[in-house]
């Protein structure tokens, strides 16, 4: 009896480790239109480039937009670790840094959520790519949901 459910917990641990994906998107080849990257699971994730700027107070930035569609009638959780890479160096793939950029996202069935350019918007939904106005700061080159998986909610 104890070997069948050792075995058992080996089998779901693998098949959970197994489910989890990652998702690594080269930001220069973003458009300004919605564009699918994955279907995970039932749920649509995509990606565009956008130009968020604030004349008032003089910021002038480009970001990448997140919209994700859970296409199943179930509510569910969407989990990822987040890496933002600037050239060859990735800023927030320390250790020490995994609570800070793990996120989760709650999905009722059928519903769409979406990034814009307000600040209201999550931290989920929008990531910064540069400054239009300054060249001498980092520029985010490519981006990466890692441990990408859903789950029931």
């Amino acid at each position: 009896m104890l070997r069948i459910s050792l075995l058992m917990l080996l089998t779901l641990s693998l098949s959970v480790s197994g489910m989890a994906r990652s998702l690594s998107v080269d930001v220069n080849q973003l458009t300004t239109e919605w564009t699918l990257s994955q279907d995970v699971d039932g749920v649509l994730i995509y990606f565009k480039r956008a130009e968020c700027n604030d004349q008032v107070n003089g910021i002038f930035k480009e970001n990448v937009l997140v919209k994700i569609v859970n296409t199943t009638d179930r509510n569910l959780k969407l989990a990822w670790d987040m890496e933002f890479w600037y050239g060859e160096e990735c800023r927030t793939c320390d250790p020490a840094n995994d609570k800070e950029y793990h996120y989760v996202l709650d999905l009722k069935a059928g519903e769409a959520v979406e990034g814009s350019c307000s600040r209201e918007t999550p931290r989920e939904l929008k990531y910064y790519i540069r400054f239009l106005n300054y060249d001498h700061i980092a520029k985010l080159t490519r981006f990466e949901l890692g441990n990408l998986g859903v789950m029931p909610n």
